[in-house]
Protein backbone atom coordinates (compact mmCIF):
# COMPACT_ATOMS: atom_id res chain seq x y z
CA UNK A 1 0.00 0.00 0.00
CA UNK A 2 1.42 3.19 -1.13
CA UNK A 3 0.85 6.38 1.08
CA UNK A 4 1.98 10.26 0.24
CA UNK A 5 3.38 12.46 2.94
CA UNK A 6 3.11 16.16 2.49
CA UNK A 7 4.28 18.73 4.90
CA UNK A 8 1.58 19.95 6.57
CA UNK A 9 -0.03 23.43 5.22
CA UNK A 10 1.15 25.18 8.54
CA UNK A 11 4.42 24.05 8.50
CA UNK A 12 5.47 24.19 4.60
CA UNK A 13 8.83 25.86 4.04
CA UNK A 14 7.26 28.60 1.51
CA UNK A 15 9.34 29.26 -0.64
CA UNK A 16 7.40 32.22 -2.94
CA UNK A 17 6.80 33.83 0.37
CA UNK A 18 10.20 33.50 1.87
CA UNK A 19 12.37 34.27 -0.86
CA UNK A 20 10.53 37.27 -2.25
CA UNK A 21 10.77 38.97 0.84
CA UNK A 22 14.80 37.97 1.05
CA UNK A 23 15.79 37.86 -2.41
CA UNK A 24 13.84 38.89 -5.00
CA UNK A 25 12.06 35.74 -5.74
CA UNK A 26 12.11 32.83 -8.39
CA UNK A 27 9.84 35.57 -10.87
CA UNK A 28 12.46 38.35 -10.06
CA UNK A 29 15.25 35.92 -10.43
CA UNK A 30 14.88 35.43 -14.29
CA UNK A 31 12.76 38.41 -15.36
CA UNK A 32 15.65 39.98 -16.59
CA UNK A 33 15.67 37.55 -19.47
CA UNK A 34 14.26 38.98 -22.40
CA UNK A 35 13.34 35.93 -25.47
CA UNK A 36 16.01 36.90 -27.84
CA UNK A 37 19.34 37.02 -25.90
CA UNK A 38 21.74 36.14 -27.31
CA UNK A 39 24.34 33.09 -27.53
CA UNK A 40 27.75 33.11 -25.97
CA UNK A 41 30.29 30.51 -25.88
CA UNK A 42 31.01 29.57 -22.01
CA UNK A 43 34.41 29.81 -22.85
CA UNK A 44 34.13 33.60 -23.62
CA UNK A 45 34.65 36.59 -21.48
CA UNK A 46 31.62 37.29 -18.96
CA UNK A 47 28.74 38.56 -21.16
CA UNK A 48 27.10 41.93 -20.33
CA UNK A 49 23.43 40.43 -20.41
CA UNK A 50 21.93 36.93 -19.52
CA UNK A 51 22.12 34.36 -22.42
CA UNK A 52 19.97 31.82 -23.28
CA UNK A 53 22.05 28.52 -24.19
CA UNK A 54 20.46 25.26 -24.51
CA UNK A 55 23.87 22.67 -24.13
CA UNK A 56 25.86 24.40 -21.44
CA UNK A 57 29.00 22.39 -20.20
CA UNK A 58 31.02 23.70 -17.15
CA UNK A 59 33.75 25.56 -17.35
CA UNK A 60 36.77 22.92 -16.59
CA UNK A 61 38.54 25.30 -14.44
CA UNK A 62 36.34 25.75 -11.21
CA UNK A 63 36.63 29.15 -9.86
CA UNK A 64 37.59 30.32 -6.65
CA UNK A 65 34.91 29.90 -3.65
CA UNK A 66 34.68 32.58 -1.15
CA UNK A 67 34.80 32.22 2.45
CA UNK A 68 31.16 32.41 2.75
CA UNK A 69 27.87 32.59 1.09
CA UNK A 70 24.72 34.12 2.69
CA UNK A 71 24.57 33.13 6.49
CA UNK A 72 26.71 29.66 5.37
CA UNK A 73 30.65 29.51 6.19
CA UNK A 74 31.70 27.25 3.36
CA UNK A 75 33.90 24.26 5.32
CA UNK A 76 35.37 21.96 2.20
CA UNK A 77 34.72 21.23 -1.32
CA UNK A 78 33.13 18.08 -2.15
CA UNK A 79 33.25 17.60 -5.64
CA UNK A 80 31.57 18.66 -8.63
CA UNK A 81 28.66 18.30 -9.77
CA UNK A 82 26.26 18.13 -12.97
CA UNK A 83 26.19 22.49 -13.76
CA UNK A 84 28.31 23.17 -10.44
CA UNK A 85 29.79 22.07 -7.24
CA UNK A 86 28.86 20.49 -4.02
CA UNK A 87 30.36 21.47 -0.55
CA UNK A 88 29.98 21.41 2.77
CA UNK A 89 28.78 24.47 4.66
CA UNK A 90 27.93 25.15 8.44
CA UNK A 91 24.95 27.29 9.09
CA UNK A 92 24.63 30.79 11.69
CA UNK A 93 23.04 27.72 13.74
CA UNK A 94 26.00 26.15 13.97
CA UNK A 95 24.47 22.87 12.15
CA UNK A 96 26.86 21.36 8.79
CA UNK A 97 24.57 21.12 5.77
CA UNK A 98 25.37 20.38 1.62
CA UNK A 99 25.47 23.10 -0.93
CA UNK A 100 24.87 22.83 -4.16
CA UNK A 101 26.42 25.82 -6.24
CA UNK A 102 25.53 26.66 -10.03
CA UNK A 103 28.65 27.87 -11.60
CA UNK A 104 28.26 31.30 -12.69
CA UNK A 105 29.04 31.34 -15.73
CA UNK A 106 26.12 28.77 -15.94
CA UNK A 107 23.56 31.50 -14.16
CA UNK A 108 23.78 33.79 -17.25
CA UNK A 109 21.77 30.83 -18.63
CA UNK A 110 17.86 31.71 -18.46
CA UNK A 111 17.79 27.81 -18.85
CA UNK A 112 19.73 26.68 -16.74
CA UNK A 113 19.08 29.18 -13.95
CA UNK A 114 14.94 28.65 -14.64
CA UNK A 115 15.45 24.66 -13.95
CA UNK A 116 18.01 25.66 -11.21
CA UNK A 117 15.37 27.45 -9.29
CA UNK A 118 12.54 24.88 -10.61
CA UNK A 119 14.30 21.92 -8.49
CA UNK A 120 15.17 23.58 -5.37
CA UNK A 121 11.19 24.89 -5.51
CA UNK A 122 9.83 21.79 -6.36
CA UNK A 123 11.82 19.56 -3.36
CA UNK A 124 10.69 21.91 -0.78
CA UNK A 125 7.60 20.60 -1.34
CA UNK A 126 7.98 17.26 0.26
CA UNK A 127 8.70 16.11 3.66
CA UNK A 128 9.90 12.24 2.80
CA UNK A 129 12.69 9.86 3.75
CA UNK A 130 13.26 9.30 0.11
CA UNK A 131 13.72 12.55 -1.35
CA UNK A 132 16.31 14.68 -0.39
CA UNK A 133 14.86 18.07 1.05
CA UNK A 134 16.15 21.41 0.26
CA UNK A 135 16.16 24.14 2.63
CA UNK A 136 16.99 27.37 1.23
CA UNK A 137 17.32 28.65 -1.90
CA UNK A 138 19.24 32.07 -3.07
CA UNK A 139 21.58 34.24 -4.60
CA UNK A 140 25.10 35.45 -2.52
CA UNK A 141 28.58 36.32 -3.29
CA UNK A 142 27.45 36.02 -7.21
CA UNK A 143 26.54 32.19 -6.79
CA UNK A 144 23.03 30.95 -6.59
CA UNK A 145 22.71 27.90 -4.20
CA UNK A 146 20.82 25.71 -2.96
CA UNK A 147 20.86 24.66 0.96
CA UNK A 148 20.01 20.57 1.59
CA UNK A 149 20.77 18.54 4.21
CA UNK A 150 24.00 16.85 4.50
CA UNK A 151 24.36 14.15 2.82
CA UNK A 152 27.57 11.23 2.80
CA UNK A 153 25.82 9.22 0.42
CA UNK A 154 26.73 8.00 -3.57
CA UNK A 155 25.15 7.71 -6.63
CA UNK A 156 23.30 4.66 -7.49
CA UNK A 157 25.74 5.84 -10.62
CA UNK A 158 28.71 5.12 -9.23
CA UNK A 159 27.53 1.86 -7.73
CA UNK A 160 27.18 0.33 -10.97
CA UNK A 161 29.77 1.76 -12.78
CA UNK A 162 31.79 -0.31 -10.18
CA UNK A 163 30.20 -3.37 -11.52
CA UNK A 164 26.48 -4.56 -11.01
CA UNK A 165 24.38 -5.20 -8.00
CA UNK A 166 22.88 -8.48 -6.96
CA UNK A 167 18.85 -8.78 -8.51
CA UNK A 168 17.82 -8.87 -4.72
CA UNK A 169 19.40 -5.10 -3.95
CA UNK A 170 18.01 -4.05 -7.00
CA UNK A 171 14.42 -4.86 -5.83
CA UNK A 172 15.36 -3.11 -2.67
CA UNK A 173 16.46 0.14 -4.49
CA UNK A 174 13.30 -0.13 -7.33
CA UNK A 175 10.76 -0.67 -4.31
CA UNK A 176 12.31 2.90 -2.54
CA UNK A 177 12.19 4.55 -5.84
CA UNK A 178 8.79 4.08 -6.40
CA UNK A 179 7.57 5.00 -2.83
CA UNK A 180 9.21 7.90 -3.49
CA UNK A 181 7.50 8.60 -6.73
CA UNK A 182 4.62 7.61 -5.41
CA UNK A 183 4.83 10.91 -2.79
CA UNK A 184 6.13 13.20 -5.91
CA UNK A 185 3.35 12.47 -8.20
CA UNK A 186 0.75 12.10 -5.60
CA UNK A 187 1.40 16.26 -5.30
CA UNK A 188 1.03 16.39 -9.24
CA UNK A 189 4.22 17.31 -10.09
CA UNK A 190 6.79 14.55 -11.76
CA UNK A 191 10.69 14.53 -10.76
CA UNK A 192 12.01 15.12 -13.93
CA UNK A 193 14.98 13.50 -14.52
CA UNK A 194 14.91 9.92 -13.05
CA UNK A 195 18.09 8.46 -13.70
CA UNK A 196 21.16 6.27 -11.93
CA UNK A 197 23.03 9.45 -11.34
CA UNK A 198 19.94 10.97 -8.75
CA UNK A 199 19.11 8.19 -7.29
CA UNK A 200 21.40 8.67 -3.93
CA UNK A 201 22.21 5.32 -1.62
CA UNK A 202 22.89 5.94 1.94
CA UNK A 203 23.45 3.11 4.27
CA UNK A 204 21.64 0.00 4.18
CA UNK A 205 21.07 0.84 0.15
CA UNK A 206 18.76 3.65 1.72
CA UNK A 207 17.57 5.98 -1.27
CA UNK A 208 16.77 9.12 -1.52
CA UNK A 209 15.77 10.94 -4.76
CA UNK A 210 17.47 14.14 -6.31
CA UNK A 211 18.19 16.51 -8.86
CA UNK A 212 14.58 17.38 -9.71
CA UNK A 213 15.48 19.34 -12.91
CA UNK A 214 14.29 18.28 -16.39
CA UNK A 215 16.49 17.66 -18.95
CA UNK A 216 15.92 18.60 -22.64
CA UNK A 217 16.93 15.38 -24.79
CA UNK A 218 15.51 16.81 -27.88
CA UNK A 219 18.57 19.69 -27.55
CA UNK A 220 20.71 16.24 -28.00
CA UNK A 221 23.05 16.23 -31.33
CA UNK A 222 21.57 13.89 -33.95
CA UNK A 223 24.07 14.62 -36.47
CA UNK A 224 27.34 13.11 -34.37
CA UNK A 225 28.14 10.90 -31.71
CA UNK A 226 26.88 10.83 -28.38
CA UNK A 227 28.96 11.22 -25.01
CA UNK A 228 28.67 8.68 -22.31
CA UNK A 229 26.44 10.62 -19.83
CA UNK A 230 24.39 11.79 -23.42
CA UNK A 231 23.64 7.80 -23.88
CA UNK A 232 22.82 6.99 -20.30
CA UNK A 233 20.32 10.33 -20.26
CA UNK A 234 18.56 9.13 -23.10
CA UNK A 235 18.54 5.25 -22.02
CA UNK A 236 16.46 6.72 -18.97
CA UNK A 237 14.07 8.36 -21.05
CA UNK A 238 10.55 7.21 -22.35
CA UNK A 239 10.77 7.33 -26.86
CA UNK A 240 7.85 9.21 -26.15
CA UNK A 241 9.35 11.90 -24.96
CA UNK A 242 12.92 11.71 -27.04
CA UNK A 243 11.75 13.34 -30.27
CA UNK A 244 10.20 16.52 -28.47
CA UNK A 245 10.59 18.63 -25.63
CA UNK A 246 6.93 17.30 -24.35
CA UNK A 247 6.69 17.13 -20.68
CA UNK A 248 8.28 13.84 -18.94
CA UNK A 249 5.07 12.17 -18.16
CA UNK A 250 4.19 10.14 -14.97
CA UNK A 251 4.28 6.87 -17.29
CA UNK A 252 7.68 8.23 -18.36
CA UNK A 253 9.09 7.92 -14.88
CA UNK A 254 7.58 4.07 -14.47
CA UNK A 255 9.96 3.25 -17.91
CA UNK A 256 12.92 4.90 -16.11
CA UNK A 257 12.23 2.71 -13.29
CA UNK A 258 12.76 -0.26 -15.90
CA UNK A 259 16.06 1.21 -17.11
CA UNK A 260 17.26 1.44 -13.26
CA UNK A 261 16.80 -1.93 -12.58
CA UNK A 262 17.98 -3.44 -15.46
CA UNK A 263 21.07 -1.44 -15.47
CA UNK A 264 21.77 -2.38 -11.53
CA UNK A 265 21.36 -5.67 -12.43
CA UNK A 266 23.48 -6.03 -16.08
CA UNK A 267 26.10 -2.92 -15.20
CA UNK A 268 25.55 -1.52 -18.76
CA UNK A 269 22.88 0.27 -21.07
CA UNK A 270 19.99 -1.01 -21.76
CA UNK A 271 19.88 0.35 -25.28
CA UNK A 272 22.85 0.94 -26.62
CA UNK A 273 24.03 2.84 -29.72
CA UNK A 274 26.04 6.10 -30.47
CA UNK A 275 23.60 8.06 -31.39
CA UNK A 276 20.05 9.71 -30.72
CA UNK A 277 18.70 7.43 -33.59
CA UNK A 278 20.26 4.41 -33.13
CA UNK A 279 18.44 4.37 -29.19
CA UNK A 280 15.80 5.63 -29.92
CA UNK A 281 15.22 2.68 -32.72
CA UNK A 282 16.09 -0.03 -30.20
CA UNK A 283 13.73 1.98 -27.58
CA UNK A 284 10.93 1.73 -30.24
CA UNK A 285 11.71 -2.17 -30.97
CA UNK A 286 11.81 -3.10 -27.41
CA UNK A 287 15.21 -4.79 -28.57
CA UNK A 288 16.91 -4.88 -24.54
CA UNK A 289 20.87 -5.92 -25.00
CA UNK A 290 21.49 -8.91 -23.53
CA UNK A 291 18.19 -10.61 -22.89
CA UNK A 292 19.19 -14.23 -22.51
CA UNK A 293 21.22 -12.83 -19.80
CA UNK A 294 19.03 -10.90 -18.23
CA UNK A 295 16.04 -13.74 -17.82
CA UNK A 296 19.60 -15.68 -16.28
CA UNK A 297 20.37 -13.22 -13.52
CA UNK A 298 17.21 -12.24 -13.00
CA UNK A 299 14.89 -14.48 -13.30
CA UNK A 300 11.76 -15.21 -15.27
CA UNK A 301 9.52 -12.72 -13.24
CA UNK A 302 11.58 -10.20 -12.63
CA UNK A 303 12.91 -10.05 -16.30
CA UNK A 304 8.99 -9.76 -17.42
CA UNK A 305 8.14 -7.04 -15.01
CA UNK A 306 11.49 -5.34 -16.16
CA UNK A 307 10.49 -5.61 -19.84
CA UNK A 308 7.00 -4.25 -19.26
CA UNK A 309 7.88 -1.44 -17.44
CA UNK A 310 10.55 -0.07 -19.53
CA UNK A 311 8.02 -1.30 -22.68
CA UNK A 312 7.47 1.62 -25.42
CA UNK A 313 4.15 0.78 -26.06
CA UNK A 314 1.92 2.64 -23.65
CA UNK A 315 -0.82 -0.10 -23.87
CA UNK A 316 1.96 -2.42 -22.83
CA UNK A 317 3.65 -0.65 -20.25
CA UNK A 318 2.97 -0.98 -16.54
CA UNK A 319 0.05 1.19 -15.90
CA UNK A 320 0.90 2.48 -12.29
CA UNK A 321 3.28 3.00 -9.46
CA UNK A 322 1.11 1.08 -7.05
CA UNK A 323 0.72 -1.83 -9.69
CA UNK A 324 4.50 -1.76 -9.90
CA UNK A 325 5.36 -1.28 -6.14
CA UNK A 326 3.06 -4.52 -5.59
CA UNK A 327 4.87 -6.61 -8.10
CA UNK A 328 8.44 -5.71 -6.63
CA UNK A 329 6.93 -6.28 -3.19
CA UNK A 330 6.09 -9.97 -4.17
CA UNK A 331 9.22 -10.69 -6.00
CA UNK A 332 11.28 -9.10 -3.27
CA UNK A 333 9.39 -11.71 -0.95
CA UNK A 334 11.09 -14.70 -3.65
CA UNK A 335 14.78 -13.51 -2.81
CA UNK A 336 13.65 -14.22 1.33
Amino acid sequence: MLTATLIPSDTTHSFDSEYSTTRGGIDDCVRAFGPNETVAPLDSAPPTQLVNHHSPTPPQTPPQLPPKIGDYELLRRVGPIHQGFLVEARGSDGVEYSMRLLHPRLALIRDVLVRFYDEAKKSMLFQHAGIQSVWEVGESSGYHYAVTERSRSHSLLALTQQGRISPRDAVHVARQVVEALHVIHSSNVVHGALHAGNVLLGPNRHVKLTGMTPYLTCLMPRDRNLNATQIRLINAVAPEHIRDSSDVSKSSEIYAVGVLLYQSIMGCQPFPGDTVEQILGRKQTDRFSNERELSVRARVRLSRLIQQTAASNLSFRVASLEHLHGELTRIAAEFV
